[in-house]
């Protein structure tokens, strides 16, 4: 912590405005790969899909550290993506870029996707008895932007005035933008008919970096896996949702892991969590060998 001393003590000098915007920066990025864990381990894995039980502390904990870090409410999160998988690629999906606009209207708009379908009646109606808040949520949780006050209070107080505020910032768009990724990159296998500048970068990227291993459209179970792909380097930066073909074939499976090659940065921190007894026991399916 001497480094971030000395940062505030010439805080206000270039020198020193410097060094706190590439401090503030560190810390941003380091922030969000543990709100990626707190999302895929606490809410996608755990509490949506059931892969595994969570203990009340782990629970809590996961709980605390998204509303903090972005004032995420769990159970609105938990059933919209329920819903997604109920629907998935048909004009009920919450997020499918093919009926919500293309790859790029679902890159830009996505927390605001988020919020339209966590308030609609058919998507609380269809999964709502599944995720209720409880009285944590009641009493706390449910104030995000207290969440994110006291989160950004701790980052200024931890790590300076400039720092704190450049790391905060750094983690929300970082964590949004990566998200969004995730539902726009992670869903684009097939063309969406949109004719933009971002949409058609989206669709290179969605390209050069997805596979669809063993994928063949005469059986492929397409209610399931939709235009859904696996993207690696997504998934470096996501603790594993960038395997996201893998995540719809497999949805109650506690890995994003399916083939040989696959890299899910999130399970080495479950067997973690296993280890310590804050999760329950699951099953983890050895690796396919990749299709020729």
């Amino acid at each position: 912590m001497w480094i971030f001393h000395n940062i505030r003590s010439q805080e206000w000098t270039i020198t020193g405005l410097l060094c706190s915007l590439a401090a503030g920066m560190t810390v941003g990025i380091l922030f969000t790969q543990v709100t990626s864990l707190a999302t895929t381990l606490g809410l996608h894995r755990g509490m949506t899909h059931q892969a595994y039980s969570l203990s009340r502390l782990l629970n809590w904990m996961f709980r605390l550290t998204l509303w903090l870090s972005v004032g995420i409410k769990w159970w609105e999160w938990c059933r919209v993506h329920a819903y997604h998988h109920q629907h998935t690629e048909t004009e009920l999906d919450p997020h499918s870029p093919v009926y919500k606009g293309g790859l790029s209207n679902v890159f830009r708009i996505n927390p605001r996707l988020y919020q339209i379908a966590a308030n609609d009646p058919q998507v609380i109606a269809a999964t709502g008895e599944r995720f209720v808040p409880d009285r944590w949520d009641r009493w706390l949780f449910n104030r995000e932007g207290l969440g994110r006050t006291i989160g950004i209070g701790i980052c200024m107080l931890v790590f300076g005035v400039i720092p704190g505020v450049v790391a905060y910032i750094v983690h929300i768009l970082a964590y949004i933008y990566l998200n969004a990724a995730i539902n726009s990159i992670g869903h684009g296998a097939e063309p969406t008919g949109i004719d933009s500048r971002l949409e058609r970068q989206l669709a290179w990227i969605s390209r050069h970096t997805g596979k669809r291993p063993g994928y063949d459209p005469r059986t492929a179970r397409k209610k399931t896996v939709g235009n859904s792909l696996n993207s690696q380097p997504l998934a470096w930066l996501t603790m594993g949702e960038g395997l996201h073909y893998n995540h719809h074939y497999r949805q109650r499976c506690a890995t994003m892991r399916r083939f040989t090659g696959d890299h899910d940065p999130g399970l080495y921190f479950l067997y973690i969590l296993r280890g310590l007894r804050l999760v329950g026991t699951f099953e983890v399916p050895a690796p396919e060998p990749l299709p020729s």
